[in-house]
């Protein structure tokens, strides 16, 4: 019985130490370390693709190769994503704008059979009104939290993008806010 308590016991000591260990080197989340100031962060400024500029966290990696289109992808994945679409009719509203793309199953990750809208609140992205929107996309079986506002001819949707979990953190949210937050829009 000794001879394999004794090998057991000293696996269990190795694995534990090894997680141990591994745990306490691991690199620290970058969320957390862009939290704090925009003094490392990196300027978005390609006006003739988005029409506006923001800022972002410097270990990001910028896709802008799609015309109206940006995604700035997190080295862990997920990240930000931003699309513009110009507005048919002028006149349009936001709040017109988002009946017709929900009842066109446009919204809530490019509309899946049984999206629905889960929340939805009103708020400011560069002194514009704006939606933010929390959506379900049943098919991929996740929620994703969009932004929508009209500036000039154009409507934007700014988009929380999930990592490989599917999910998003708080501290995911609050990189998030403070892209919104550094929004300019060019003419």
């Amino acid at each position: 019985m000794k001879k394999i308590i004794i090998p057991l016991v000293i696996i269990l000591a190795v694995a534990f130490g090894v997680f141990y260990f591994s745990k306490s080197a691991a690199a620290p989340n970058v969320q957390t370390d862009v939290l704090g100031s925009f003094s490392t962060w990196k300027i978005y400024d390609v006006k003739s693709k988005v029409g506006l500029t923001l800022k972002y966290p410097a270990d990001w990696k910028v896709d802008d190769a799609f015309p109206n289109y940006l995604s700035l992808v997190a080295p862990g994945g997920g990240g930000f994503s931003t699309y513009r679409v110009k507005a048919a009719n002028k006149k349009q509203t936001l709040d017109q704008w988002l009946k017709a793309q929900d009842k066109q199953k446009r919204t809530a990750m490019g509309g899946q059979y049984n999206d629905y809208v889960i929340s939805s609140k009103k708020m400011k992205i560069a002194k514009l009104a704006a939606i933010r929107r929390l959506e379900h996309a049943d098919a991929a079986g996740f929620d994703i939290l969009q932004t929508y506002l009209k500036n000039a001819d154009y409507f934007y949707s700014f988009g929380l993008s999930i990592g490989p979990s599917g999910f998003y953190t708080p501290d995911d949210q609050k990189v998030y806010d403070k892209i919104l937050s550094t929004v300019q829009f060019t003419k």
